[in-house]
């Protein structure tokens, strides 16, 4: 569906989300050639340049594109917030920019920033679980990511599918929350 929706009108949607699915697959250098077309169409678009980064951060040999495209994201998010502070989906993701740039402490207070403005919301959940996950506090990880499927089950997808995530594999508590 997104191939036909780039052939009938590229759009900075269309080629983050053909990215995501990519992204998703483990198809790293196809997610990041549409994560950067999707940056070329919406050049002050935090979400694309964060995806461009993720992307290539997984892809390998890719790490200063990925610190620059972290870097970029960090910069709008930022200025997004400054715009509107309630923005908690910005917080979080910032906070997700931030932990994969090594600013860990900015991570935390940035991702306790989202789950408070959206009442913890299993959307917030996920980005303190990868916030955490990097930081390599395994407990916190499983914890926020136990809350979310909690609130939504709909949310259990996110955890078994993120590459990051996946790394938890064989972890009695995730292996039961993604497989119950």
């Amino acid at each position: 569906a997104w191939d036909r929706a780039l052939e009938l009108a590229p759009t900075r949607t269309a080629y983050t989300n053909r990215g995501l699915q990519y992204y998703y697959e483990g198809r790293y250098a196809e997610a990041a050639d549409m994560q950067r077309k999707a940056t070329e169409l919406a050049p002050n678009d935090h979400r694309a340049w964060g995806r461009l980064a993720e992307s290539y951060r997984l892809l390998g040999g890719k790490e200063a594109e990925a610190a620059a495209a972290y870097e970029r994201a960090i910069v709008l998010a930022e200025g997004s917030l400054r715009i509107n502070p309630q923005d908690w989906r910005t917080a979080g993701q910032l906070a997700t920019y931030y932990a994969y740039s090594g600013r860990g402490q900015e991570a935390t207070a940035m991702a306790d920033t989202a789950l408070e403005l959206s009442n913890r919301d299993p959307e917030a959940l996920l980005y303190a679980a990868l916030v955490a996950h990097r930081q390599g506090d395994e407990d916190a990880t499983l914890s926020a990511l136990e809350e979310m499927v909690e609130r939504n089950d709909s949310f259990r997808p996110y955890a078994g599918q993120d590459p990051d995530l996946g790394t938890l594999a064989g972890n009695e508590r995730f292996d039961r929350l993604v497989n119950p």
